[in-house]
């Protein structure tokens, strides 16, 4: 089956679901809303300068109306949140999955699915609308209220505080429904605050724009504090205490590997030869483990010659691998 040919849920799936860069990702969302505000720093910083030289930056009255086009980027970050932490969940817990999930899914992408190795996590991950902020909340609520998190997300959002370009605290909640009506306003309108003169034109200032990236990533980081604070510790890709990077998944898969082959040393304790091939095939098998990791991490080919360093994916490919066989040989052990 040609690219062309793929129903574009599943084409979008594809791209996301093998890649070795993970980037569906609550670590890529935020960091994407740093980025934004990093760039507009650096504007806001331009904009000074040329002020003193006399430069006239932006309109005549106020920025340069593609600042406002942030807000297409920022609501970009908080869908990709909700999107991802979606997926997780349905491949962390599968019996989250809802017949309701099901529907408006088209046919044809649901019987490309298999053929192309797309996991329903994914397809269902990929065909989840979040273009308000009432969606985005009801996400996040469902993955909570799945994993027994005791938080109430609207709430959380609404009592957290922030300012407003005239320096007010305002209800988080508010400024992030006030950025998706501006975000659709600029995607399927054209209005006379758009094409009008300059004096009635309605555009995001630099401060603003700066605000409201400060919003997204806020935003991210509050909920994403609930997961690592209440979720199980096998979540996937939950993110350390400063809400920056991923804890150590390296980490997580050594013990999940340590504690399956306990697992299976207690269940041969009544099979005398089982048990002593078992050891003596743990001493083998861990020594190439070991003797693989060094080759990663030496292997030149895998260093990061160019843009990116593989070796982590690689290790992480390497246990996952050792997990799949502890698994299926501790199901048959263990009865």
């Amino acid at each position: 089956m040609t690219q062309q040919n793929r129903h574009h849920l599943v084409d979008f799936a594809s791209r996301y679901a093998k890649q070795s860069i993970k980037t569906f990702t609550p670590t890529s969302a935020r960091w994407r809303a740093l980025i934004f505000e990093s760039e507009i720093d650096d504007l806001i910083t331009l904009a000074k300068e040329a002020d003193k030289q006399e430069i006239r930056f932006g309109s005549v009255y106020s920025s340069y109306e593609i600042i406002t086009y942030y807000s297409v980027g920022l609501v970009t970050c908080l869908e990709w949140h909700a999107r991802c932490r979606l997926v997780h969940l349905m491949e962390y817990r599968p019996g989250s999955i809802q017949t309701g999930d099901i529907k408006g899914i088209a046919d044809l992408a649901i019987s490309q699915m298999a053929a192309n190795g797309i996991a329903v996590s994914h397809l269902l991950g990929t065909a989840t609308k979040v273009s308000s902020i009432q969606e985005y909340v009801k996400v996040f609520q469902r993955l909570f209220d799945d994993l027994s998190i005791p938080v109430n997300v609207e709430r959380t959002l609404r009592m957290k505080m922030v300012k407003n370009e005239g320096d007010v605290d305002v209800p988080l909640y508010e400024r992030l429904e006030e950025m998706y009506q501006v975000r659709h306003a600029l995607v399927h309108e054209i209005s006379f605050s758009n094409v009008g003169p300059y004096a009635v034109r309605d555009v995001w200032s630099l401060e603003n724009a700066r605000l409201h990236a400060s919003d997204v990533s806020l935003t991210i980081k509050l909920l994403e504090e609930s997961v690592t604070k209440h979720a199980p510790a096998d979540f996937p890709h939950r993110l350390d205490e400063d809400g920056f990077s991923e804890e150590s998944r390296l980490e997580k898969l050594t013990d999940a590997i340590a504690a399956l082959e306990q697992e299976i040393t207690q269940s041969l304790a009544n099979d005398a030869e089982g048990l002593k091939k078992w050891n003596a095939a743990l001493v083998t098998q861990r020594a190439g483990l070991q003797a693989e990791i060094e080759f990663i991490e030496a292997a030149e080919t895998l260093r990061p010659v160019r843009y990116y360093d593989v070796t982590e994916y690689m290790k992480e490919e390497l246990l996952q691998s050792r997990i799949a066989f502890l698994t299926a040989l501790k199901a048959e052990t263990g009865h």
